[in-house]
């Protein structure tokens, strides 16, 4: 309720690109975060880069470096006037990457994040996936600490 709920939702376009080579995948995106009402949010682009390799048939690893881009900054006053007033969308110099979208006014944000892991196909149906992420770039400019990720993929 505090960070979220500005603005009336968004679309995001992106390009994917997938290279198998024996063991080893390639895969990249490029992409936008298109806010419905850009008075409130900020228009955000994103790219990541990810590389795997399959040790086993079961067993995957891989890593992964992905970058977050304010295009336009956004006023979300209109959300944080009711609980703080409008000191947090014109004070933060920073969004929030792929969690959140402050609205921040004065956003100069370049988020840089890498990230390592494992996936186990559990059976031919199911894998498990979790990685370990966190920012190359300075943790002040953005919300992320560090962050472990963990899934579970059903296949039919």
């Amino acid at each position: 309720d505090i960070f979220q709920g500005n603005g009336d939702g968004a679309a995001i376009l992106s390009v994917n690109a997938l290279k198998l080579s024996n063991q080893w995948q390639f895969a990249g995106g490029l992409g936008v975060n298109v806010p419905f009402d850009g008075d409130e949010e900020s228009l955000t682009g994103f790219a990541s880069v990810h590389v795997g390799y399959n040790v086993t048939n079961r067993l995957y690893i891989l890593g992964e470096v992905n970058w977050f881009h304010v295009i336009s900054e956004g006023h979300g006053q209109a959300r944080f006037d009711e609980q703080f007033g409008t000191a947090v969308p014109a004070i933060a110099k920073f969004e929030g990457g792929d969690l959140i979208n402050l609205g921040a006014a004065n956003s100069e944000t370049n988020i840089v994040t890498a990230a390592v892991g494992v996936r186990y196909a559990l059976t031919d149906s199911i894998d498990l996936g979790v990685a370990y992420e966190l920012p190359l770039t300075d943790e002040e400019d953005n919300l992320m600490d560090s962050r472990l990720t963990a899934d579970l993929v059903f296949t039919f």
